[in-house]
This record gives structure tokens, sequence and C-alpha cells, in this order.
């Protein structure tokens, strides 16, 4: 020690002489120097300065000076709350702390320590301190960090106990991007922890009304003169289940009548029979013996349920519904959020919904291509603000939006963001993972939109026309929660596009999600709107049977293809046999194209009854 030994001097108030005196052997025993006094008591008192003198290694001198000026003029002092079964290991810990650090280190109680010194001995005591405690404890004041990054936190609704938390892992020299960052992986780390402890065992669900079963078609009873058919149970009691569940099948008494499609499935309310509603036997007995024959799992199972789920309609068998009321449907009968719709009317849509899924169902088979798959227009910025939650601009929901269509197979993505976002950020137009929209640009997804600046005023081109101009041209899909309502009136092409081709979204955190069906529940559903038109698929009308252009309409009607009048006429030739010529069932499908097989079966029932 001797050859490396070297000498230094410090002065402290002569107040703190006391002080420093008590601390003479901690001071040796943390840094191994030799510290004294080097001045009279007499003098110190009278110039209010004592004089000190250290001697050992220099590395060691220059932590030892920094000690004894923590211990007699801190500039930071900070307490740090902790639970108590952690007292024993930090106060184990309390020699390394401030020989590492050469702060100060106490414990005034066994749930508290106090830390003082220069700012950043106390800066990294307490980080020290909070690596020694799992799960980390935050502190009962704020961290010190920069006043503007800290405001800048505030201003985007962060709390200072999350701001600290992410100052925490990341230390107090950290950039506005880095700490956004961060902001973001603590409260998604946060709301996971929150879901995830307030779990518990779902409550078994409550049994649904019962309603007793009924044969919708049966023959009348003991009661009934002879040759009558009786209808039996009050209207307001069919119970139409969705079209994801399975039926519950159930023989009938005997033959289906032609009147049984027609009494199951009314067309309006008038047409509903009433209670105990006849009709003449010999109208009955003319009606064919044939029932539907089995059928494929496909004809009877809606879009997105499993072909093993499906119940084929057997010979012998007709549809008889679950006692059961419909989760989707409320205590008064009717559809959640559908009230004024009628029973009738639900029940035709189904039947549509299922015709139109049997035909297109049946050309899925050339249409998985990635050829047969539009072009995409995103709008950057609308996608970023939104998984930004309107507060700041993430690059990062830009990435989830293309990743989402390229695993579709979608290859012509393209992204507007206007190039002003490439500025640094700044608290009042805050962005995240920049990097992103460069990278996106180098791969030949993402196009910058022009801006410039004159004499300090930002001029920007209108982003939206750029996105709107290359989906009409290029007959994409725009996908934006804008309406876009300004352009939409400048150009009929333009305003088509906005009409039948906006794409809507939702975040839900970082799952990127698209309705299932983008144009309402009587348009495409998400796979068709996303293909264009091809010889072999084409490309299919938005309005469906809602269309006012008849014939003339340039677009693919399903319910017109030649593939769904042989199918409406096979359920006719079922239910009617030979009671009803095929030239019949023809005239009526030709005269009425978009009717269901339901409609179709009902017109035919009142042409034969004129007879």
């Amino acid at each position: 020690m001797a050859d490396t030994e070297s000498r230094e001097e410090l002065t402290v108030e002569h107040s703190k002489r006391t002080l420093v005196a008590n601390a003479f052997e901690r001071i040796q025993l943390l840094f191994h120097v030799l510290v004294r006094f080097s001045s009279p008591e007499e003098s110190a008192v009278k110039s209010g300065i004592q004089w000190l003198e250290l001697r050992g290694e220099k590395e060691t001198l220059a932590k030892a000076k920094e000690y004894i000026k923590s211990l007699c003029n801190p500039e930071l002092v900070i307490d740090v709350q902790f639970a108590e079964q952690f007292h024993s290991v930090l106060l184990d810990a309390k020699d390394d702390l401030e020989k590492t650090t050469s702060a100060v280190v106490e414990f005034p109680s066994h749930k508290s320590c106090s830390i003082q010194g220069g700012a950043l001995a106390v800066t990294m005591a307490k980080s020290l301190i909070e690596d020694k405690l799992k799960p980390p404890q935050l502190t009962s004041q704020p961290i010190v960090i920069e006043p503007q990054l800290r405001e800048f936190a505030v201003k985007l609704g962060y709390s200072d106990r999350v701001i600290d938390q992410a100052v925490q892992k990341l230390g107090t020299n950290v950039t506005q991007n880095t700490l956004l960052n961060e902001l973001l992986k603590t409260t998604a780390s946060l709301r996971y922890q929150i879901s995830a402890g307030s779990s518990q065992p779902k409550p078994s669900p409550t049994p649904a009304t019962s309603y007793p079963r009924r044969e919708v078609v049966a023959r009348g009873p003991s009661g009934t003169a002879p040759g009558m058919v009786r209808y039996d149970g009050a209207p307001e009691q069919v119970i139409r289940p969705p079209m994801h569940q399975n039926w519950d099948l159930e023989p009938l008494a005997g033959p289906i009548p032609r009147y049984a499609l027609r009494d199951a499935h009314p067309r309006g309310a008038q047409s509903l029979p009433r209670t105990g509603y006849e009709m003449p036997g010999d109208v009955a007995s003319r009606g064919t013996k044939r029932v539907y024959e089995a059928q494929r799992p496909a004809d009877i199972v809606a879009r997105g349920a499993p072909a093993s789920s499906a119940t084929p309609l057997m010979q012998g068998h007709a549809p008889h519904y679950s006692n059961q009321v419909s989760p989707l449907y409320e205590a008064n009968g009717e559809v959640a959020g559908s009230s004024n719709v009628s029973t009738s009317e639900r029940i035709i849509d189904e039947q549509e919904l299922l015709m139109y899924q049997q035909i297109v169902g049946a050309k899925k088979a050339a249409t998985n291509t990635s050829s047969n798959l539009r072009p995409v227009v995103i709008d950057g910025s609308n996608v970023a603000m939104s998984h930004g939650r309107q507060e700041f601009y993430s690059c990062k929901g830009i990435q989830l939006c293309v990743d989402w269509f390229r695993q579709r197979g979608h290859k012509e993505i393209t992204v507007f963001v206007p190039s002003w976002r490439k500025e640094a950020s700044r608290p009042e137009k805050p962005i995240t993972e920049q990097e992103i929209l460069y990278n996106l640009e180098r791969e030949g997804v993402l196009v910058f939109t022009p801006s410039r600046k004159v004499n300090g005023r930002r001029i920007v081109c209108y982003d939206d026309r750029f996105i709107i101009k290359l989906a009409a041209e290029t007959d994409g899909v725009v996908v934006s929660n804008d309406n876009f309502r300004d352009l939409a009136k400048e150009n009929s092409k333009w305003r088509e596009t906005v009409e039948q081709r906006l794409l809507m979204y939702s975040f839900v955190g970082d799952m990127f999600m698209l309705p299932d069906d983008p144009l309402g529940r009587h348009g495409p559903n998400l796979n068709d709107f996303l293909r264009k038109g091809s010889p072999t698929h084409p490309r299919i009308c938005p309005y469906l049977k809602k269309c006012t252009y008849g014939l003339k309409c340039r677009y693919y009607h399903p319910e017109r293809d030649q593939d769904t009048i042989n199918l409406k006429l096979e359920k006719l030739v079922a239910i009617f046999g030979e009671s009803v010529s095929e030239a019949a069932m023809r005239k009526a499908i030709s005269d009425n194209p978009v009717a269901s097989v339901t409609e179709l079966a009902n017109n035919l029932c009142d042409t034969m009854g004129k007879y």
C-alpha cells in the first residue's frame, strides 16, 4: 500500500466534526483509508472549518471523499419503502451499497431506508436496492428524471407510478422514444396481471326459459273432424335457434303435406295461422308423401361451423327446434339488438344466407390463389393513431395491419403516411417505433406522401386523396376508420370505392381485427369482400338481393346462378314431388329469381289453391 499511497485533504463545517469523528471507523472499514483531523479544534472553532486528511490508494480516496460529502453535505435525500421481510436482506447488503455508490444508507425502521448523498450516488444506490427487492417495490417519491420527459409522459395519461416503474428498468438516462416503448410494455403487463388476477370461475349459466316442444305439422287430434288437419300452438312460441346450432330431429306422425313448409315458415305476421286453424283434409291429402332427403353437411351448416357439426335431414324426419331459447334472443322473444325485425324476416334472411353459402362455397376451390385477392391500401395515419389510442402515433399498429394481410397471402399492399412523420417525436406530436416506417419503405410497402416547409410553415399534401385514388384505380380495398365523406362527393368512382370497398377495423391490444360482414348482414363475408373478380369467380354484388339494378347489374348475383336455380328446383321437388310439374316450378323460379325456397313454395301453394 505504501507504494501507491496518496494523501488528500478536504474541509467540512466545524458543526459536522462530531458526525465525521463517529464515522472514522466505518470509513476505514469500507474504503481502507486512514482519516484524521489535520487542524486543531481551537482553530477550527475560530474559522468554522475543519480540515481532514485522508491517506490511502488514489481510487479509494476519491470514493471516501464522496462518502464524507454524502454524510456532511448531501445533495439529495430520499426514502425507500419496502416490505418488512426485505429488511434483513438490505441490512446485510448495506456495506456493499455504501462502498459501491459512496452514498450513506440508514434504516430508520424495518420498512424503510434513507439514502443521502450526491444525485448520482443516490440514484445508483436506489437502483441497487430495488434490484434486491423481488418483486420490485416502488418508491414513495417519484424517481428523478428530466422534467420534460416526465411531463411528456404525464400528458399522455400515464401515472407517476407507471412512469417510475418504466424508469426503474431503463435507468434515468433515457430518450423519449425509449421511455414511450417501455411505458407501452409496462401498461400492457399491468393490464395482463390485473385480468389474470381477477379471473374467477364463471358461474353456471342460468337455465333459459323453457318452452314445450310441439310438432310443426301433425295429424289432427281425436277431437278434430275427419279429413281435417289442425295447427296447434301460439305463433309467439316459435323459437328459431341461430344457424350455428344443431337441429334436434324428431320424427313426424305422418307425411308432410305441401302446406307444411308454408305453416312452419310464414312470410309475414298476417300469414301466421291462428290457433286451431284448420284446412280441408282433401287439400292436405293432395300433398306429396316425399320428405326432405338426406342433404350434404354443407347444406345446413352456417359459415364458420365445422362440417362435422352438421345434422342431415334424413328421410322420415323434419326439423324440430330445441326447446331452449337461443342466447341471441331476449326474454320477450325478440332478437337482441334487432327488436324491429319480425320472426319471418329472420327466417328468410337465414335461408337466403344458407343458399348464398352453398353456391359460393361450391366455387371457392378456384379462389384460394393469391392472384384473386384484391390490392390493399392502408390509411397509415388512421391505423397508427388507432393503435396509439389517439394519444400517440404507434407505428407498430401499421406493422400489425400489414402482417395480417401478408398472412392471408396478399401481395399488393400499400401504406400511405405523410412524410412529416419522419420527423423526430415531440411532446405535442409523439411517435413510437419510427424505424418500422423505414423498414416498410425499404420493403416497398410504405409510401410517404409529399410535404414541405416554407418559411417555417408546413405544407402537407392530402394523403387521403392518394389512398382513395389508388384504391379506385386498382380496384382495391381501403383499410381505414375514416368515412372519406369529402372525397366521396368529388367523384362517382371514388364514391363507389368508399361505399363498397371501405374496410373498417378494430384493435384489441396488439390484435388487429376485421369484421366478418364488412358491408353489413346482407353483404358478402370478409373472404369474398377481399377477393377480386375472375372468370371462375366473378365479383359478387355487395347488395345481393337488395340490388336495384336488376338484370343490368354488372356484378355477380349468386341467387341468379344456374347452380342456385338447380338447387332451388331440387328442394321444391323434394317438397311437392309429382303434385306440381317441373315446368311450373321452373316458371316460379324464373318469375321471381331472388325469392327463397320458402317464398317459392308459398307462391306455388297459392297457385294450386286457385284450381
